[in-house]
């Protein structure tokens, strides 16, 4: 999540992608929303997700890359 809960990190494995999803309210039981998705390069495999909650950035370590990527928001 992020550090507001508005919006759940998904990374996909297989295909090479992160999802942005809507979050229902929390406490609220309800269906995600995509709001937008982040297309990596090919073999590049998304392994883990951080989010610093005071930025908003996001980090993505990579399987077998040895590296991590970061994503800034743009305000």
């Amino acid at each position: 999540f992020t550090g507001n809960y508005k919006y759940l990190i998904v990374a996909h494995l297989n295909i090479n992608r992160l999802a942005i999803l809507a979050a229902p309210p929390v406490g609220e039981i309800g269906d995600c929303a995509v709001v937008s998705t982040i297309q990596l390069a090919d073999e590049t495999k998304p392994h883990l997700v951080d989010v610093d909650v005071k930025s908003g950035a996001i980090y993505i370590a990579e399987i077998g890359a040895q590296q991590v990527q970061r994503f800034v928001p743009l305000s």
